[in-house]
């Protein structure tokens, strides 16, 4: 009678054991509960950086943002660190995800549309005085959405979008001092301003020998940036333009007048004192005193 109570006894405990070691087969095999308790921030732009905290967060563990998952840049048992994916402007759900099932959190993630950013513009100066070639700009930044165009001072430009993230464009002839480009994408949002500046300062590139006449001979003086009332300082007298012909040259002695042609052309009737060879100086002063390096040339 005391072995078979013994017996009993030992059968008892064999049959718990193997209760207890199914509970504990079963439990490890089943899914451990993850949740979210803060997301922060809750309003990106693709590419920012959001931190979870919650967990218990194990390897293999995605976040899922409405129906993309993406792995975690980094993760701690409570925290994790993930990128906001590129996806279209609007709310999203956030959930979690391990090799088991997914967790609903009940938080939701507002991704803002991207701004576009301009990062060069070449060539970043332009001449006041230049051709439509030389006032090419070309832009190249990051997310520049097909069909985003170019502003320039706050209005649109007639511009092309040749690659992905480059945008070109003519300027116009625009006035001397700094001027603001944009990137404006087709829903609106506009990149914040990079500056380009126009030069305004003249120069003298070469001087030639153009026509002759009985008392004085022409000066063809190329450069950039002459106006229209630009004065010429010859030997360091100064000499006003006869309003592009609109008046009879005025001759002054020992030196003779000037006449505008364009932004690029000068011509200076010189009338010399004699035909002997000699070093002059020339200067271009535009009005507001902007002025060109001393030129100098030798001739009659």
């Amino acid at each position: 009678m005391e072995r078979r109570e013994q017996s009993d006894r030992t059968l008892s405990k064999c049959g718990l054991f193997l209760i207890v070691s199914s509970l504990l087969l079963f439990c490890s095999g089943a899914a451990t509960a993850v949740e979210i308790t803060s997301i922060s921030p809750s309003t990106a732009s693709p590419g920012t950086y959001i931190t979870l905290t919650g967990g218990p967060f194990e390897d293999g563990t995605k976040i899922v943002v409405g129906e993309e998952p993406v792995a975690p840049e980094r993760m701690e048992k409570r925290k994790l660190l993930f990128t906001v994916p590129g996806l279209p402007e609007g709310w999203y759900a956030v959930s979690l995800r391990n090799q088991h099932e997914t967790f609903p959190s009940g938080f939701t993630l507002h991704i803002l549309e991207v701004e576009p950013r301009i990062e060069l513009i070449t060539p970043s100066e332009i001449d006041a005085c230049s051709s439509p070639e030389e006032r090419t700009l070309a832009i190249l930044g990051v997310n520049f959405k097909p069909g985003a165009i170019a502003l320039l001072d706050g209005a649109a430009v007639s511009s092309l979008q040749s690659e992905k993230n480059e945008i070109t464009f003519i300027a116009p002839p625009l006035e001397e001092g700094i001027h603001k480009v944009q990137v404006a994408n087709p829903g609106g949002l506009q990149s914040l301003p990079h500056m380009i500046s126009v030069n305004g300062i003249p120069e003298i590139f070469s001087v030639a020998q153009g026509e002759e006449e009985v008392l004085s001979y022409e000066l063809i003086i190329h450069g950039k940036n002459f106006l229209y009332q630009s004065t010429l300082v010859v030997n360091d007298i100064s000499i006003d333009p006869n309003n592009g012909g609109t008046r009879p040259p005025i001759f002054r002695p020992h030196t003779g007048s000037v006449k505008y042609l364009d932004c690029n052309t000068i011509i200076y009737h010189r009338r010399p004192v004699s035909t002997q060879i000699k070093q002059i100086s020339l200067q271009v002063v535009n009005p507001g005193g902007k002025q060109s390096p001393v030129h100098y040339v030798t001739v009659p």
